[in-house]
């Protein structure tokens, strides 16, 4: 068997390596700097840029990324608009990526509370005691209101709340009773 011709075309492959990576890049860099900009538009409503930038995010997340690069690459040229092959590539991951980043960003900057400092932070419940955020299977919502989460079933081994006279997971002893099925 000749493998000399493997030899012949490492180097495309290496240059076509690099130009990936490059156009990669690139595409993932704008698309963080336009999902930013569009989730603190969505996040501070502002009034006519939200409902522009909820339509972009539907036509983008709605849309396969080959149908996108397709219309760049031979649709736009047909309107007189002529952009080189890496250009489609870069500004096709950047409509796509960009509305995904800005989900991203939307949703994590909506799931902390105003003036929360995030997950696993303690806070006080309305009698005024502390609570581990998440270890204690409390979730606080946007609107303030604590509510108790049970957790689920895992395998034969599922654990349930403790019952009355238990301490907290923040406070002294265990609020979890672990029970096996069998």
């Amino acid at each position: 068997m000749d493998t000399g011709f493997i030899a012949e075309y490492i180097p495309l492959y290496v240059e076509a390596t690099k130009l990936t990576i490059g156009i990669g890049l690139i595409g993932i860099a704008l698309s963080l700097i336009v999902g930013l900009v569009i989730s603190m538009i969505q996040y501070f409503k502002v009034p006519v840029l939200r409902q522009i930038s909820a339509v972009y995010i539907e036509l983008s997340r709605n849309t396969p990324l080959l149908v996108q690069l397709f219309f760049l690459y031979f649709g736009l040229p047909k309107a007189g608009i002529s952009i080189s092959s890496e250009g489609c590539a870069i500004i096709g991951l950047c409509f796509l990526g960009g509305s995904y980043m800005a989900e991203a960003f939307r949703s994590g900057m909506e799931s902390v509370a105003a003036g929360g400092s995030g997950v696993g932070s303690r806070h006080e419940t309305e009698a005024g005691n502390p609570v581990c955020g998440s270890a204690a299977g409390i979730i606080r919502f946007r609107s303030g209101a604590l509510r108790k989460r049970d957790f689920p079933d895992q395998g034969n081994i599922r654990v349930q709340r403790g019952g009355i006279g238990r301490s907290d997971v923040c406070g002294k002893g265990s609020d979890r009773i672990v029970l096996q099925d069998g």
